[in-house]
């Protein structure tokens, strides 16, 4: 959702800097031997910053030290200052982010939006600490938009005062990256049933496993990361094939050749809150 909504903006004439959230993760060499931040050009007015803290960070797990809220910011600064920009929206997607775009807005004045699009506390990965940090952005923030009605009423129900500076805005597609022709769709021995992302805790192992052995004459195609080994119980099943992740531009040649699409969620808050994109 964030690396779409930058490349969105940037398409309507907005100058975005996306942060890469690794913080130096994706660096080959250690920061002693490679410290200063680099940007790289995605596109027309879409850069993205990479930035070396001097230890690995997991934005899932734990909040940024003071140390390393200050090294984004002055790293932000240096590329804001290049650029000559003075006005500018912070958009944050997790709270970990609160020290750095708090401090953004005292030096410059930057509005903060906090675009909360999952229930955080519906998965299991994230700490407690990130997820309880959640309260303070939602306070913190200029404005806060959600991803689905059910979440959006959620979080309103635990802080109504919310209410004046939130709105709902749903996920979302370019429709141009999922056309395509009669010729794309194949002929394969038999029809596909097809699932696409990520494959956790929230999959439904037991009605896809179901579904395959009712129906050996169909094949299902299962496109995403596998999170949870469970997801592996499906291996049983001859007529169940993993793809692994595979990049955005492939996913409509996947789509294409499905007879049918599935999203086989377990009910919980998580889902509940969700607004699948694949839809």
């Amino acid at each position: 959702r964030s690396q779409q909504l930058a490349r969105a903006l940037a398409q309507k004439g907005h100058f975005c800097i996306y942060v890469n959230p690794h913080l130096g993760l994706e660096y080959p060499v250690p920061y002693l031997l490679s410290s200063s931040p680099r940007v790289c050009s995605l596109g027309q007015n879409l850069f993205e910053l990479h930035i070396h803290l001097p230890r690995e960070h997991e934005l899932d797990q734990r909040l940024l030290l003071r140390s390393e809220a200050g090294r984004i910011v002055r790293s932000i600064d240096e590329v804001l200052g290049d650029a000559g920009i003075r006005q500018a929206v912070s958009l944050t997607n997790l709270p970990v982010w609160l020290d750095v775009v708090e401090q953004l807005r005292e030096l410059h004045g930057f509005p903060i939006v906090y675009d909360c699009h999952d229930l955080l506390a519906g998965f299991g990965g994230i700490s407690r600490e990130v997820v309880d940090s959640e309260d303070r952005l939602m306070g913190a923030c200029d404005w806060v938009a959600f991803s689905s009605s059910y979440l959006m009423e959620t979080m309103l129900e635990r802080n109504p005062s919310l209410r004046a500076k939130a709105a709902l805005i749903r996920n979302a597609v370019n429709p141009a990256d999922f056309q395509f022709s009669e010729s794309d769709r194949g002929v394969g021995p038999k029809r596909v049933v097809g699932y696409l992302g990520a494959l956790d805790h929230w999959f439904d192992t037991d009605a896809m496993l179901e579904a395959a052995r009712e129906h050996p004459s169909l094949d299902f195609v299962l496109v995403g990361t596998v999170e949870d080994p469970r997801i592996f119980r499906l291996k049983e099943c001859p007529n169940v094939r993993y793809t692994g992740e595979v990049p955005h531009t492939e996913l409509c040649k996947h789509l294409a050749t499905w007879a049918v699409a599935t999203i086989p969620f377990l009910r919980s808050p998580l889902t509940l809150a969700a607004n699948p994109i694949k839809i």
